[in-house]
């Protein structure tokens, strides 16, 4: 496991600078071309402006990728339980509440159920419960 990790380690490492590299040429292609069509005292801010504006253009990029990481850090979340007890505690306090919320859910929609089913069959069809209905409940 920890050779593994290892060798991410380097392999990450070297494609950082592999990358690094390809970024620093193309930097200094950049700063030779300007130079040949412009005077030596613009280069700098030329390339200044350049790299100001490709800020400015991967910022909002980027952006969504800070926040996330920033909104996980103070999202707080519970610590891992201790031992197995607690974890298995933990495990069926939030079925519990599933269990809750489900039920919930149900009884909230078995009124709105029997009432579409009610007023979507054939009036035949009420008409024979309630006279069944009435049958089977008489005095």
């Amino acid at each position: 496991m920890k050779r593994t990790r290892l060798w991410l380690i380097l392999g990450g490492l070297l494609v950082v600078v592999v990358v690094l590299s390809i970024v620093m040429q193309a930097i200094n292609s950049l700063i030779w071309q300007l130079s040949y069509w412009l005077p030596g005292w613009l280069v700098g801010p030329i390339l200044l402006l350049l790299v100001g504006a490709l800020v400015l253009a991967l910022l909002p990029l980027v952006e969504p990728l800070i926040r996330g990481k920033r909104g996980q850090a103070k999202a707080g979340q519970p610590a891992p339980p201790s031992n197995r007890q607690e974890a298995a505690r933990r495990n069926l306090d939030s079925i519990d509440q599933q269990l809750a919320q489900l039920s919930d859910d149900v009884a909230r929609q078995a009124p709105k159920t029997s009432f579409n089913q009610a007023t979507s069959s054939k009036p035949s069809t009420l008409i024979v419960l309630n006279l069944s209905y009435s049958l089977n409940h008489s005095p």
